[in-house]
């Protein structure tokens, strides 16, 4: 399987709407599967082009079945406590890969990267 496989059938779109600017990716039947504002045409246009790679990325993919596995359990246990009506908070691991990666991009802003 390759990266692009995960994307078959998926489509990229940009667009205005009010101040800013709407960067979507749908699937053939219309079904919204991602989307992002972007406050300038430079920064949805390398959010568009970075998604067209994507779709036609031929890297190779090799499934970690652990983490399948893992993954897995988290999404049960998600779906299960909202199911009670529990509040499903993020796995620290992850919050803190999602920060990380939020400073990163900030950063290298900041730094004129990106």
């Amino acid at each position: 399987m390759k990266t692009k496989d995960l994307f078959a059938g998926c489509f990229v779109t940009i667009m205005p709407h009010d101040d800013v600017w709407l960067v979507a990716l749908h699937t053939d039947d219309q079904k919204t599967v991602s989307m992002k504002t972007y406050g300038e045409l430079p920064d949805a246009m390398e959010a568009v082009h970075e998604w067209m790679l994507m779709l036609s990325d031929e890297t190779e993919i090799r499934v970690n079945e652990d983490a399948v596995k893992e993954a897995a359990e988290l999404v049960r246990e998600a779906l299960a406590r909202m199911a009670l009506g529990e509040e499903v908070e993020m796995p620290k691991e992850l919050d803190e890969v999602v920060l990380r990666d939020e400073l990163r991009t900030w950063f290298e802003r900041a730094m004129g990267g990106e």
